[in-house]
Order: C-alpha cells, then sequence, then structure tokens
C-alpha cells in the first residue's frame, strides 16, 4: 500500500511539475486537468458503496466541480486554449481509481482529493499576481472554495484513514 501512495504521490507531482513549464498555458491546462480528474473521482465515490464521509465529500465536490469546470473551461478556451483534458499523469490515477471500490476507493479518493488540492491551489495562488487582470480575478475568485475543499479533503482522509 506504501508503494501505491507513493507511485500516487509521484504521478500527481509530475503533473504539477507539468504546470511549473514556462510556456504560458502549460499551467492552466494542469489547473485544467486537476479540475476534470477531481471532478471524475468525486462522481465515482459518489456513485460507489464508499465510506459516508466520502460520500458526503464528494457529492459536495463534484457539485462544485461541475459548477467550475463549463467555467474554466470557457475562460481558458476565450485565451486561445483548446482541448482541454486531462494531463497523462492525471489519467493515469483516473484510471487507478476506476479499479477500486468500498474501502480501497475511499481511501484512494480521499489521498487524490487532498494531494490534487495541493497542488492546485498554488498554482491559483500565482496567479493572484498575474498581471492580467481577468486570471487575477479568476484565481481570486476561486480559491477561497478551493481552500474550504481542500480542509474537508483532509477532515475526510484523516476519518478514512488507517
Amino acid at each position: 500500500m506504501a508503494v501505491a501512495r507513493r507511485g500516487l504521490v509521484l504521478l500527481l507531482t509530475a503533473a504539477g511539475a507539468a504546470s511549473a513549464q514556462p510556456r504560458q498555458e502549460e499551467p492552466l491546462r494542469s489547473l485544467y486537468g486537476f479540475a476534470e480528474l477531481q471532478l471524475r473521482a468525486s462522481r465515482l465515490a459518489a456513485s460507489r458503496e464508499t465510506r459516508e464521509e466520502v460520500r458526503a465529500f464528494a457529492t459536495e465536490m463534484a457539485r462544485w466541480r461541475e459548477a467550475q469546470l463549463p467555467r474554466l473551461q470557457s475562460f481558458l478556451e476565450g485565451r486561445g486554449i483548446r482541448d482541454l483534458q486531462m494531463l497523462e499523469d492525471q489519467e493515469t490515477v483516473w484510471e487507478g481509481l476506476q479499479r477500486l471500490d468500498f474501502l480501497a476507493l475511499s481511501r484512494r479518493y480521499a489521498e487524490v482529493q487532498v494531494q490534487a488540492l495541493e497542488l492546485e491551489i498554488p498554482g491559483y495562488e500565482r496567479a493572484v499576481n498575474h498581471p492580467e487582470p481577468a486570471i487575477s480575478a479568476l484565481a481570486n475568485e476561486m480559491l477561497p472554495d478551493l481552500r474550504r475543499l481542500l480542509d474537508g479533503a483532509k477532515r475526510m482522509l484523516e476519518a478514512v484513514g488507517p
């Protein structure tokens, strides 16, 4: 189990590292990918037999991401960034989640949410100081909810942990 967790951390870290690329669109693509991963993972956890804490958080996260993702997609497409999808590493994490059930899914889902949010939030924090006011405004709009969701994800992880 420790090896699987370490692999998950490495995958998410690699996806987060992709957001450090110098091309302006790469950080934005990575943020979109994190949002897509978390939406899919939340729908999965909410639809399967998982711990009650997980199902409740997953339902909340899915609702928030269902509203956030179209807004983010429209924002990015308005800047000429097309072909929005998860990055390869994010796809790999998603594929791994689909094979799990009950307690394994509950725990892995909680880990993925905490790790993805911990990588996603700094991307928005950096964007707060972006010279383009629209990017800064979007970051300021998203950050309070993302921080609140991270707090909830950490509580969920603690509740389902070994």
